[in-house]
């Protein structure tokens, strides 16, 4: 991306792209302005890539890491099943940055394949059934059961699943009529409402879904080894 926001890409690239990727870049193909962007010359022309990984390659690895975990320490998953990684990826990007709409649909999306695969029911039976009787009373949806989770293991769960709350917030943009007052969820970003780079605030919201799902997956206590035999 350059200075300007544009994004600058080789041609060869964008051939082997599917299909549908291909029609998005050309639809939204323009003539050269900006410059040529900072990474795409240090990985082409000094042969020196930069050192960053997308958001939504951490997101994806991090979700991966989250299933491997609990089903090591619990017997079960926490997500219900995970979208293969076309589909993943053809719909959680940074590039939702046409309008503030599409944002909000970045948000649905990601609430989606996160927060709606939450699986109430292994938290209550398998990872945390010390608290199955308390959610149930309080009907807890999955982001505030996976924060009463949280809590028992001596983190802070409304923190860290803050940026679960503000998708769920956004993601509301996408079924109703989308007003100025839901970019006040920006806060829960500390993306104030008026941010005009939309790429950066769908950069931001990945990233950080993306280090709420690493700190989860960290605090996932580690299987207890059977016995040893002798």
């Amino acid at each position: 991306m350059n200075k300007l926001g544009l994004i600058n890409t080789l041609g060869k690239d964008i051939a082997e792209l599917p299909e549908w990727a291909q029609k998005i870049w050309a639809a939204h193909n323009v003539p050269p302005e900006g410059g040529l962007s900072e990474e795409l010359h240090m990985a082409q022309n000094l042969a020196n890539p930069a050192a960053t990984i997308a958001p939504e390659v951490i997101l994806d690895k991090n979700l991966h890491i989250l299933q491997r975990r609990t089903l090591a320490s619990y017997g079960q998953t926490l997500l219900q099943q995970l979208p293969p990684p076309e589909d993943f990826f053809q719909h959680v990007h940074r590039f939702h940055d046409s309008s503030f709409d599409e944002v909000c649909d970045l948000a649905k999306e990601i609430h989606r394949i996160v927060a709606e695969a939450i699986d109430i029911g292994a938290l209550n039976s398998k990872i945390d059934p010390g608290n199955a009787e308390k959610a149930n009373q309080d009907k807890l949806r999955q982001i505030k059961r996976l924060a009463l989770w949280l809590d028992t293991l001596r983190l802070d769960g409304r923190k860290i699943t803050q940026p679960l709350a503000g998708i769920a917030d956004l993601r509301q943009g996408s079924a109703h009529t989308k007003g100025s007052d839901l970019k006040n969820s920006l806060a829960l970003f500390n993306i104030p409402p008026d941010e005009q780079s939309l790429q950066a605030v769908c950069c931001e919201l990945i990233g950080q879904v993306a280090n709420c799902i690493g700190t989860v997956a960290d605090a996932i206590p580690k299987p207890h080894a059977g016995p040893s035999t002798g």
